[in-house]
C-alpha cells in the first residue's frame, strides 16, 4: 500500500520491504527531526533499533512531541486483518480515521515491524518536498536520456546534460526543454 504524499526514489522500497517481510504489518520507517514529529505517525520501539527491520509495539499519530526517532513513511505491507480493524476504529487525530490507530490496535495480536529503507524520500505533503521530488525526478530522466543517447547504463554515468556536445543534445530533439536554456 502506498500513500501518495511520499515519493521514494532509487531502489524500489516495496521490493526491499517484501524481501524482509515475515508477516503482520510492516511500515516503512524514516528518521525525523523532533520539531517534525507532530506531522507523522511515530513508532514506539521494542528495544534499540538494529538493522533494517525494527520491532515495534505501537504507533502514535501526530504526537505533540517525538518520543522515538522513527516515523511512518507512507509505504505499507499489511495483513488483511487491517481492513476489519479499520471498519471498527473510531475517528482519531484531526477527526479522521487514522491508519496508524488501526495498525496499533492490530499490534496487540500481530507482529508490527518498522522497516528502514535505503532510498531517498521526499515529503510531497509540503511544497518544498514536492519541488525537491520534481527536481530529483528531472535529474533522473536527464541521466536516462544521456544513457540512451550514448548506449550506456545511466546509473553508471553521472553527467549533466549541459556537459554533452550540442550536436549530441540535438539528437534527442528538444534540448531546450531538457537543459532549461537555448543551445
Amino acid at each position: 500500500m502506498n500513500l501518495p504524499e511520499h515519493v521514494i526514489t532509487s531502489e524500489a522500497c516495496l521490493t526491499q520491504m517484501s524481501q524482509a517481510y515475515a508477516g503482520g504489518h510492516m511500515v516503512v520507517a524514516m528518521t525525523v527531526l523532533e520539531q517534525d514529529a507532530p506531522r507523522y505517525g511515530i513508532f514506539r520501539l521494542l528495544g534499540a533499533p538494529s538493522g533494517r527491520s525494527v520491532a515495534v509495539s505501537s504507533m502514535v499519530e501526530k504526537p505533540s512531541a517525538r518520543t522515538e526517532p522513527l516515523a511512518a513513511g507512507g509505504r505499507y505491507i499489511r495483513d488483511q486483518a487491517l481492513f476489519s480493524t479499520l471498519s471498527g476504529i473510531a475517528r482519531g487525530t484531526g477527526g479522521k480515521i487514522q491508519l496508524t490507530d488501526a495498525i496499533t490496535v492490530d499490534a496487540a495480536r500481530l507482529t508490527l515491524t518498522a522497516f528502514r529503507f535505503s532510498s531517498q524520500r521526499f515529503d510531497c505533503g509540503r511544497h518544498d518536498g514536492l519541488v525537491e521530488a520534481d527536481l530529483a525526478r528531472q535529474h533522473e530522466v536527464k541521466r536516462q536520456c544521456i544513457g540512451a543517447l550514448f548506449g550506456m547504463d545511466a546509473s553508471k554515468r553521472q553527467v549533466r546534460i549541459n556537459d554533452t556536445p550540442p550536436s549530441a543534445r540535438r539528437l534527442y530533439g528538444r534540448a531546450t526543454a531538457l537543459e532549461g536554456r537555448k543551445t
